[in-house]
Parts: C-alpha cells; structure tokens; sequence
C-alpha cells in the first residue's frame, strides 16, 4: 500500500461518522428497529455495532503499536448484538461514541511512521496481521453498513434529509418551501409532502437539517444524543 493509499483509508476512518449521522438521520424509532435484511440486524443494532467494533480497533491499533506482536482477543459480534445496550438504547450514545473516537484514531493513524505499518500482532483467528492489514479491514467496514443503512431507506423509501432538502429547496410538486433558516435551507423543524420525490406519500415532522456549508457536523453537544430517543 502506497502512502497516498493509507492516507485515502485514514481519510475514510475520519469521515465515517458523519457519514452515518446522515444515514440515520430523520429514522424514527420504528424504522431504527427494523432489520437491515431478513433475518440480519437492525438499524439500531448496526448503530451500536460500529461503535462496538471500532472501540475494540482502535485499542488492537494501538496494542499493536505500542507492545511487540501483542496478543489479540476476539469477541462474539453477534452476542453483543443482542445484549440490551445494543438491542434497545437510543443510538445517540453511540453517535457520540464514534465521533470522539474516531477522531482519535484518526490523529494516532496520522501520527504513525511508515515503519509502524509492518508492526505485527497476533489473532487467534487470523494469526498474524499487521498495522496495515487492520487499517485496511477498518477502513471500509464503517462505510459498509452505512450502504446496508441506505440500502434500508432506499428499499423502504425513506427518503434523507438530503432528498428533503432538494424537494424543498426547489420547491418541487407544488409544495414550495417550508421556514427557510440560514442560507435559504429549511429551518430546524417543517412538515413536507414528498409524494412525487419517493412515489409515494409519506410525512416527516419536526426533522432537524444542518445549516448551510456544516458538511461534517461536528459542533453538537450532549444534546445530540436526545434526538434520537
């Protein structure tokens, strides 16, 4: 793997959480709990699956940059999948969860030197992998289930805040724009009909949209959290 390579991948690590913020947001209770596929898990679940599995990443990171091929321990994903923290908790807690560390892991994984990236560790499972191997196995597995999440939307037609955002920026179907807030986009809280943006009419009260040009919305606080109850 090239340096501009792992810079991508690290890159990729740094944008996840807001990727999925953007996945999610607007999903009420119901829609959280319904499965991303037959028989898999819910949209909750894979919430706090991610913040799960990158907190057990990040620590493997940094054992293994900081110990000589340390040991690792694995963990039953789909045991902690059913345990009541994941199963049934708002996934605010675990939206906040990822944002401060994967900003952390952002910053260690810029800090490694290039000899850091043949660093080895030991899994029981995988036997020896390196720095590089985990940050290649990481760096797509977040934006992995944000497909399954969008997938979900797409199949169920839900639309994002996006869509909402285009419907009724322009005006589209007649409905014109709701309270307008900074920049021309619709304030905090609207009520709009998309029939004609999903084929079929659906409503959407009170959604919270982000101000103009807060591309990677990092400035909520504990707050944030609530919304999602």
């Amino acid at each position: 793997m090239t340096p501009e390579e792992r810079d991508r991948k690290i890159e990729r690590i740094r944008d996840l959480p807001a990727a999925l913020e953007e996945a999610v947001r607007g999903l009420n209770d119901k829609q959280l709990d319904t499965p991303y596929r037959e028989g898999g898990w819910t949209v909750r679940q894979v919430v706090h699956h991610l913040a799960d599995s990158h907190m057990n990443a990040f620590i493997r990171m940094k054992l293994t940059l900081a110990e000589e091929n340390p040991h690792l321990k694995p963990y039953d994903q789909d045991v902690w999948a059913t345990m009541p923290d994941a199963a049934g908790m708002p996934i605010g807690v675990s939206l906040e969860i990822l944002r401060g560390l994967h900003d952390r892991w952002y910053h260690l994984l810029r800090g490694v030197a290039d000899g850091g990236w043949v660093r080895t560790a030991s899994h029981p499972e995988r036997g020896s992998i390196t720095l590089e191997s985990q940050l290649q196995t990481y760096a797509g597995h977040g934006d992995k289930h944000v497909g399954h999440i969008m997938g979900l939307r797409n199949a169920k037609g839900w639309p994002t805040v996006a869509a909402l955002r285009a419907v009724t920026k322009t005006g589209q179907s007649g409905y014109g724009m709701a309270a307008t807030g900074e920049g021309g986009l619709p304030g905090p809280s609207f009520d709009v009909l998309i029939s004609d943006a999903i084929g079929k009419r659906s409503r959407f009260r009170s959604l919270e949209l982000a101000s103009a040009g807060s591309k990677v919305m990092q400035s909520r606080s504990v707050e944030f959290a609530k919304k999602y109850d």
